[in-house]
């Protein structure tokens, strides 16, 4: 697709916009590299009228800057109380507004109006904040439903393999096996489980993980 129109992006910046474009999911440049700016443009490049984008607390405002920068839009930031939240909310969709904003520790049962919509993309900003399988952002936030995710990362293989995993999973289920993930790239060995469950077969280290960036 021609991005000659999107003057402001750099050339490794329209390479990762195009990477998008063809239906790649994790986007791993290094931090201050611009992943907003082609995030946003893959975005405003596809037909999307609602888009959920999940950050830390902090960035949810660098978020509407972004927006509001490079394309004059300004997004719809969820705050405030409940009762407050659920106002937004209503305005966001009644209005036809595409872009609403809301950081990882709203991704709780408190906020569930967010599962009333069928989002067209969701993105994960340093998304190693749902890392872990077993806490209640991850599992909460495995039941927004989206036709499209994207992950945005600075850091995605120097977080552990486990994590990595977690991580593919939130954003394509079924992309990674656990079973032939955990024989393909773990070490195993026996671990110490505790005195009920005693000695058992587990990963002990990890090794190809040559491969497994090949695979991402």
């Amino acid at each position: 697709m021609d991005l000659s129109k999107y003057s402001f992006l750099y050339e490794f910046q329209k390479e990762g916009v195009q990477a998008l474009l063809s239906g790649k999911q994790l986007l791993s440049d290094e931090v201050g590299l611009g992943k907003s700016a082609q995030s946003l443009t893959y975005t405003e490049v596809m037909p999307y009228k609602r888009v959920l984008i999940i950050c830390p607390a902090p960035l949810r405002e660098n978020w509407n800057n972004e927006l509001n920068k490079f394309f004059n839009i300004r997004g719809i930031v969820l705050n405030g109380n409940v009762l407050e939240r659920q106002v937004i909310f209503k305005s966001f969709v009644d209005n036809n507004h595409k872009y609403l904003i809301c950081n990882y520790e709203q991704l709780r049962e408190i906020n569930s109006f967010l599962l009333d919509i069928f989002w067209d993309c969701i993105i994960l900003d340093e998304c190693h904040r749902i890392k872990n399988y077993q806490a209640k952002t991850y599992k909460w936030g495995k039941k927004l439903r989206a036709s499209h995710k994207i992950a945005l990362t600075a850091t995605p293989l120097t977080n552990h393999p486990t994590e990595v995993f977690n991580i593919v999973n939130f954003i394509r289920p079924y992309f990674f096996n656990w079973y032939k993930f955990r024989k393909t790239y773990g070490v195993l060995g026996e671990v110490y489980k505790g005195p009920k469950l005693k000695w058992q077969i587990d990963i002990v280290s990890w090794h190809r993980l040559d491969e497994l960036y090949k695979e991402l």
